[in-house]
């Protein structure tokens, strides 16, 4: 239970770190901040999916390599890809406040929403087709 609570810390505390390194006294609204949130976000995600995989193959007694290239495949490109987005709201967020989240999530929501729709129609076309077929 330690080693699950220390870890996202030890990650924001590195990220953090970068973070200040190199957006240096730009601030986070230039050209520079945008570059430095990304790289801090890359270092996010890579220090939180090696921990997390070591605890994964600790526990399971699997190859630490096969599982950190499967954690990454499976979400490490989309959590680094979210770092721009994460880099806009920290800049709006002293204009707009708190409706700041609202106003990020309700997009993201409907097009989750209309994603699932797209799945499941396609769902129902596969079984259509499989019982055609059967038939």
């Amino acid at each position: 239970m330690l080693y699950n609570h220390s870890f996202p810390v030890l990650a924001a505390v590195s990220s953090g770190l970068v973070f200040i390194l190199f957006s240096g006294s730009a601030g986070i609204a230039s050209v520079a901040g945008l570059l430095a949130a990304v790289l801090a976000g890359v270092v996010y995600v890579g220090v939180d999916t090696g921990m997390s995989s070591l605890a994964v193959s600790l526990r399971e007694q699997r190859p630490y390599r096969a599982v950190l290239t499967s954690d990454f495949r499976s979400f490490g490109m989309s959590l680094v890809g979210l770092t721009p987005m994460a880099w806009l709201m920290a800049l709006a967020s002293p204009v707009v406040g708190p409706f700041l989240a609202l106003a990020f999530a309700l997009p993201l929501y409907t097009t989750r929403a209309a994603y699932k729709a797209v799945v499941d129609i396609r769902e129902m076309f596969t079984q259509t087709v499989k019982a055609l077929a059967s038939a």
